[in-house]
């Protein structure tokens, strides 16, 4: 089985490249020291587990996960020095088989820490393809995560009563139509005798008669 390891500390490069040519089942193992190294080996070249640290310069780690869970299924050990509960809970999610702390320096943590390095390959070498391609379905299956931020939802609307006013209002001016031709408009004698004397220099004017002038009602 050829294994891609994927690091950036040289040392700890070295220590992974050890202990899996030392595993059981391991044959040519491959070492890059960034994400884009990576994806670039693996679109090219055929394997079988990748070995991953979350804090690569550049793509990180869970974004070199994720693209392989969507593009080369394969397993995932994630060997990082990141021991937050939710780094390591979020390369689970994404498809990592599992997650282990970086090779410390003291021989009997070294010592354990190859022998669970060999369980953890062993177990991928059992897993058959389709449970992987089962796994990594279900990942895929999963809405994306938009970073998008929510804006907050707007308060409905509701009538505002208007403040009562101190003044009343004036009242409507209502504008006669031309229609109503039967009401009396109010004449001035100003007016009235103007008209009068248009009559007389007309020759209109008879004695002891009233006309009715243009536009106005008789009046008795």
């Amino acid at each position: 089985m050829r294994v891609l390891v994927v690091e950036d500390s040289a040392y700890q490069r070295l220590r992974i490249v050890e202990a899996l040519r030392g595993a059981a089942g391991v044959g040519e193992v491959e070492a890059v020291g960034t994400g884009e190294e990576a994806i670039r080996r693996l679109l090219t070249h055929e394997f079988g587990l990748v070995t991953l640290d979350l804090g690569l310069p550049g793509m990180d780690g869970h974004a070199v996960l994720r693209w392989i869970m969507a593009n080369r299924p394969l397993p995932v050990v994630v060997i990082s020095s990141d021991r937050e509960e939710r780094s390591a809970l979020a390369a689970l999610e994404a498809g990592a088989l599992d997650v282990l702390p970086k090779a410390g320096a003291q021989p009997e943590s070294l010592a354990r820490w190859r022998k669970r390095l060999g369980e953890v390959v062993e177990g991928a070498r059992s897993m058959s393809m389709e449970s992987l391609l089962r796994r990594s379905a279900s990942r895929a299956s999963e809405p994306p995560v938009s970073g998008a931020i929510p804006r907050p939802a707007r308060p409905p609307l509701t009538s505002v009563p208007l403040p009562a006013s101190s003044s009343p209002l004036p009242p409507a001016v209502h504008r006669p139509s031309e229609s109503s031709s039967s009401a009396c408009p109010r004449r001035t004698p100003w007016s009235a005798s103007r008209s009068t004397c248009r009559l007389r220099s007309r020759g209109l004017w008879r004695s002891g008669s009233r006309p009715e002038l243009p536009g106005t009602c008789a009046r008795p």
